[in-house]
């Protein structure tokens, strides 16, 4: 669910967004999030689905490319600060597909089934 609300005009909340972005491998052979192209992911989609786009999309590094996996990634928002939340639904190769909500990061998390 994205659900950004610009002052002037409230934006209608989505359902969870799936998508797919390049993995790095690193050392050992695991694969690895990519966490710049999963930064333009979320640039993307804020943008696609409110008319608004980040300049400080923030995800971090080191996050294991696995099923299941959840991590978050932060950006401002019209209002503040805001939170990515990603879950790891597949992995195919050195692509992944996500669950993706958006929040104010004052808001509770959401369930990404």
């Amino acid at each position: 669910m994205i659900g950004l609300t610009l002052p002037t005009a409230p934006l209608k909340c989505l359902a969870a967004v799936g998508c797919s972005v390049t993995l790095l491998s690193a050392c050992g052979g695991h694969n690895r999030i990519d966490p710049t192209g999963t930064a333009s992911y979320i640039d993307r989609v804020v943008f696609q689905q409110t008319g608004f786009r980040p300049t400080d999309v923030r995800c971090p590094t080191g996050i294991p490319a696995s099923p299941g996996g959840r991590f978050n990634c932060h950006f401002t928002g019209p209002e503040g600060p805001y939170t990515a939340y990603l879950r790891i639904v597949q992995v195919h190769g050195r692509r992944v597909s996500y669950r993706l909500d958006t929040r104010p990061s004052s808001w509770p998390a959401p369930t990404l089934r």
